[in-house]
């Protein structure tokens, strides 16, 4: 196969998808490919999730940047929401099960009630996330003890 063949090949794949993207599918084909997809995903993040030394490291080195720049005030916030009994805990939970039920909420209402909405939304949704997992993968990070 020849350099032109395979770049023809991969224009036609791009196009293909891009014309995959735009339109709105049935919900089982929507819900399929999102399980599909968050289960590559968490494959992949996993994939670097051995080496948390590096992975702290990087994240030191990040905050040391939003302190030269001064806009670390996380510490600050963790410690006034320490002072109260449980409010971590309720909220580690909250974030949770409120990150998946009402983006998957959000999705399912997009694509009963708004469906020219949804394609757009889903899209934006699977570039910010696939731009995250590549942020995630090149630098590893976790948060500082």
């Amino acid at each position: 196969m020849t350099t032109a063949a395979i770049g023809s090949s991969s224009i036609r794949t791009v196009v293909r998808l891009g014309s995959w993207l735009s339109v709105r599918h049935s919900l089982r084909i929507e819900a399929a490919a999102a399980l599909s997809l968050y289960g590559l995903y968490e494959l992949a993040r996993g994939l670097v999730g051995a080496d948390t030394a590096e992975a702290e490291g990087h994240a030191h080195r990040l905050v040391a940047l939003e302190r030269s720049l001064h806009l670390f005030v996380e510490a600050n916030v963790q410690r006034a929401v320490q002072t109260l009994p449980g409010v971590t805990s309720l909220l580690g939970v909250a974030y949770l099960i409120l990150h998946l039920t009402v983006t998957a909420g959000v999705l399912l209402w997009l694509h009963r009630r708004r469906p020219d909405a949804f394609p757009f939304v889903r899209t934006a949704l699977l570039l910010a996330s696939g731009l995250a997992l590549v942020g995630f993968l090149l630098y590893p990070t976790a948060p500082p003890l």
